[in-house]
């Protein structure tokens, strides 16, 4: 059978690709040519610097941690005649510091106050209630020979006396996790122990403020900030 008359007109024609230009066909200038621009999605990079940055609180103002024997009150065995004790507690008399009040209405106006001695807790709860009174309450915390870390030595002064460490780095992770307490971040930077005990805060000497014995001056006494 024969091809299909009706068809002889027709001619085989090669397809050409949709992006060349036949012969029979006539180029188009480029400038003429319209490019449809692909949509694009903006996407939103966010500012480094308006990223939520975990802040470390800052406390207004410093840590003072205050001793009681040898700082605010001297306490000893036995009492020259003619003098006479502010207070007797386990048969040892008590001499309040001259200026003591004043000296402690000023701490807790500028410091975080709080009270560390090397006594024992019976001992020092006395102690605590004649020196500070009704400003007790003020207090940060008030520690005892209890938190304080027991070298296993005895000093030098007296043998019979152990030697205890107050280690500040139990302080600030006291009060980081003591929920009322925590008022922001303390470290070295802002804390100062006052101490007339140099082995006591000898294992942070930057922040550790020595104050020498008291000194008899004209009948009174002061002390030297060393």
């Amino acid at each position: 059978m024969g091809p299909d008359p009706g068809y002889k007109h027709l001619r085989m024609r090669k397809k050409t690709p949709s992006c060349v230009v036949s012969e029979h066909e006539e180029a188009l200038p480029i400038q003429n040519i319209t490019l449809n621009p692909i949509p694009t999605k903006e996407v939103k990079i966010p500012d480094v610097c308006t990223l939520e940055q975990p802040r470390i609180r800052r406390v207004t103002k410093k840590l003072l941690i205050l001793d009681v024997n040898g700082l605010l009150a001297d306490i000893v065995s036995n009492v020259s005649v003619g003098y006479q004790a502010n207070l007797v507690v386990s048969g040892k008399s008590v001499f309040k510091r001259p200026f003591c009040d004043d000296f402690l209405r000023f701490c807790f106006q500028k410091f975080d106050v709080g009270v560390w001695t090397s006594r024992t807790k019976r001992n020092m709860n006395p102690l605590i209630d004649f020196l500070f009174g009704d400003s007790r309450h003020k207090l940060l915390f008030c520690w005892d020979q209890s938190h304080c870390t027991d070298t296993g030595f005895t000093t030098v002064e007296n043998t019979s006396k152990p030697m205890f460490l107050k280690e500040l780095k139990k302080i600030w992770e006291y009060l980081e996790s003591t929920p009322h307490l925590n008022k922001g971040e303390y470290d070295e930077s802002n804390t100062l122990l006052l101490d007339d005990f140099t082995i006591q805060g000898s294992m942070q000497s930057s922040a550790h403020c020595y104050i020498s014995s008291v000194i008899p001056v004209q009948g009174r006494s002061r002390f030297f900030i060393r």
